[in-house]
């Protein structure tokens, strides 16, 4: 009894430990991420306004509805984080009622989340959690693209026992990820003049 008590104990040490996510490493990999997309056809900071549209997906998302919810959360998260970096932006430039615009438009291309329950039961073998997400970047004067990097993360797959612990957390993480690394390639390509 003693023996598989201090094994329960040892997995929810490990648990515990493996949800906390490092800042440091989060930081390091959006700014390794975002620098390897594509740059805008033109410098944001050549643009007026700014404005982030609603989030679609893609009808394979569309019709699971745990995927649905999923998508929601991502797309709260992507607001909260992106909001004060366009409006910042748009009183940079005084918002130009005629001036050049651009839309941010995201779309889930993909989503897979494993749930806690099906990582309990099927551990690892549950696969990966993983998200694809485009960000469209439409000059609203012409109609033309400037833009379309594809944001993408996927988790590992935990142990069974760890990763029921851990109540979602990588799941959380992994919209954390895509939404900094979103938020780093627009800021990125946000070059004022010198």
């Amino acid at each position: 009894m003693k023996k598989l008590s201090s094994l329960f104990l040892i997995l929810i040490v490990l648990a515990v430990s493996g949800c906390a996510s490092d800042p440091a490493k989060r930081k390091l990999v959006t700014i390794e991420e975002s620098s390897r997309m594509h740059p805008t056809a033109e410098p944001l900071s050549s643009f007026d306004n700014f404005k982030l549209a609603d989030m679609t997906l893609a009808p394979s998302v569309q019709t699971e509805p745990e995927k649905v919810v999923v998508a929601k959360r991502l797309d709260v998260k992507l607001k909260t984080k992106l909001d004060p970096l366009i409006s910042n932006w748009n009183a940079k430039s005084g918002y130009v009622q005629a001036g050049r615009t651009v839309e941010i438009q995201p779309r889930v291309v993909s989503l897979k989340v494993v749930s806690v329950t099906s990582r309990l039961w099927i551990g690892a073998w549950g696969g990966q959690s993983e998200i694809s997400m485009d960000l469209i970047l439409l000059d609203k004067e012409t109609g033309e693209e400037i833009g379309r990097p594809r944001v993408q993360r996927a988790t590992r797959a935990d142990a069974g026992g760890a990763a029921a612990l851990s109540h979602g957390r990588a799941g959380q993480r992994l919209l954390d990820y895509i939404v900094d690394i979103a938020y780093q390639y627009l800021a990125n390509n946000y070059k004022e003049a010198e």
